[in-house]
């Protein structure tokens, strides 16, 4: 599971989805795959979603294809979508930190970020269960992908 290469779930989580980034090391890309493996494993058991799913979403680049609330259950249990069902824009932040040497790249994706916070505002008909703000998310972050291709890779 952990070779699925973080999916599409993620820019903000640059940190947190990073598989070929030059502002970050070999080290770390290892540390978030073993981290996050189980993580997809046990969201997609959840909601349903397999292995097979995940790679057909990522070949064909449709976010859509999966159930926006096993995007939830990953970004919340990563904690990128808080409580009320928000982007946490902040701890999104703080794990680019962690992770991201490169200062420049660094700034893409809080870029990134900042712009996507924007789904925070945003009508959505789950109320703060965050299905629909995680999709959303995982939407803008698509829109985003050129400035942050190497996490998304």
């Amino acid at each position: 599971m952990a070779k699925v290469h973080c999916v599409l779930l993620l820019g903000v989580v640059a940190a947190a989805f990073s598989v070929v980034s030059a502002g970050i090391s070999d080290a770390d890309k290892e540390t978030i795959k073993a981290l996050l493996g189980p993580i997809l494993k046990e969201c997609g058991k959840e909601h349903g979603v397999t292995e097979e799913d995940i790679l057909a979403a990522k070949k064909t680049h449709d976010v859509d294809a999966l159930d926006s609330c096993f995007y939830r259950c990953f970004f919340k249990k990563i904690g990128l979508i808080d409580d009320q069902g928000l982007y946490a824009v902040e701890t999104a932040k703080e794990n680019h930190k962690k992770y991201i040497k490169d200062e420049e790249f660094l700034k893409k994706v809080d870029a990134v970020t900042d712009e996507c916070s924007v789904i925070n505002e945003k009508e959505v008909s789950d109320g703060t269960e965050g299905c629909d703000r995680a999709k959303l998310l995982i939407n803008c972050l698509k829109e985003h992908k050129d400035s942050i291709n190497p996490i998304l890779e």
